[in-house]
């Protein structure tokens, strides 16, 4: 497992009136967050980190959860308080994408 994030990721959609703020970006050694955000002030967060050196907890009581598919790896996704969340990993690192909108997609 990598010990720093070595290849940057990013989603590959999100609706088309979403885009990228470069000021609220943050690159560290360990993780890596993009904040989506759009006219109307509503925000989708994507962050990538190491999984050897990151503890995550999810607080999913009282949700319901889903297992989903992304890219072919297994995750968990739930909404909470009318914040949509899906938490996974590709074996190298670990991902999770939030925001209020509908996970369709």
């Amino acid at each position: 497992l990598p010990q720093y994030i070595e290849e940057h990721y990013a989603p590959e959609w999100l609706p088309e009136s979403y885009v990228i703020d470069p000021e609220m970006t943050e690159d560290y050694d360990l993780s890596y967050v993009l904040t989506f955000s759009n006219d109307d002030g509503d925000e989708i967060l994507f962050s990538q980190y190491t999984i050897d050196s990151t503890n995550i907890g999810i607080n999913t009581e009282g949700v319901e959860t889903v297992t989903v598919s992304i890219n072919g790896h297994q995750g968990l996704m739930y909404s909470n308080q009318g914040v949509q969340t899906i938490v996974w990993n590709n074996h190298k690192y670990g991902f999770t994408l939030s925001g209020s909108l509908a996970m369709e997609k």
